[in-house]
């Protein structure tokens, strides 16, 4: 059996592919350009030829990782080229020259799979450019630029199927100014539309990791509850700003906290004065 590769650019663009995951530790099963599988050829009888083409699935396994799916060499480059032109990354999103990925988090992994809930793809034409918008998860550009950065172990893979992105991709450079908005908008979307809340969510890895929480371990006893009129509420208005990463949602509710309790002491200070008189 020959094979041969639709044009000999595109054998190219294999072989650097498969470098780069040579360099990464990223294993694979291609065989065709070894010198082992020539021999093969030579004492094989005659089949079918093989043409190796951008649709020709290369499976491929990532450090740590139990994700299991194939992936066609056209996904492979993709993936591979947004990871190495990245913009902006940190755990909150990767921003490449043609992709952006958002992390949210992995409820919508119940809604896809146990509701078998197939969320449409929105397209967008801003600036005669196409804008796609749509939830994706597993092998992405984030989880390769995890690997090239080395940002992962076995208890943070850098691939995941729990891995859950709002992608914003177009044909051409992405106009990173519209990026936010067009996320803002989606999330609004799913909401009106569907009814589908989707939460902004970091991704935990080293990037989070860098500085180890400090815990106030050094108390053998916790102080009593707070408890009386009107702490309640006060309360539920500070928890509720406890699982956000927001800085400009904690400063609006620390600043209605504050409101809240200095009404509460000019009132207190009102009937002190009064009882004086």
């Amino acid at each position: 059996m020959a094979v041969r590769f639709v044009s000999e650019e595109f054998k190219q663009e294999v072989i650097e592919l498969l470098k780069f995951f040579e360099k990464y530790g990223i294993d694979y099963d291609f065989e065709y350009l070894s010198d082992d599988y020539d021999d093969e050829v030579e004492n094989a009888d005659n089949e079918e030829d093989l043409i190796i083409d951008e649709n020709y699935v290369l499976p491929a396994w990532f450090p740590h990782s139990y994700y299991d799916a194939n992936h066609t060499i056209s996904d492979l480059l993709e993936v591979v080229y947004d990871a190495t032109k990245v913009v902006e990354f940190d755990e909150n999103k990767l921003i490449g020259k043609k992709v952006a990925l958002f992390c949210i988090d992995n409820q919508i992994q119940e809604l896809m799979h146990n509701f078998d809930l197939d969320i449409p793809t929105i397209k967008e034409s801003i600036d005669e450019q196409e804008y796609s918008i749509n939830i994706v998860n597993g092998l992405t550009s984030y989880g390769i630029k995890l690997i090239i950065d080395d940002l992962f172990d076995k208890h943070l893979p850098p691939v995941d199927d729990y891995d859950f992105f709002i992608e914003i991709s177009a044909e051409d450079t992405i106009d990173v100014n519209l990026i936010e908005s067009l996320v803002d908008a989606y999330l609004f979307e799913l909401k009106s539309t569907l009814d589908i809340s989707i939460q902004l969510s970091p991704r935990l890895s080293y990037l989070t990791l860098e500085d180890e929480p400090e815990f106030k371990v050094d108390t053998t006893r916790l102080r009593p509850l707070l408890r009386g009129k009107g702490v309640h509420e006060l309360l539920k208005l500070y928890n509720s700003s406890l699982s956000s990463t927001n800085y400009e949602i904690l400063v609006l509710t620390y600043t209605k906290v504050i409101e809240y309790v200095s009404q509460t002491v000019l009132q207190q200070d009102l009937i002190n004065s009064a009882t004086k008189k």
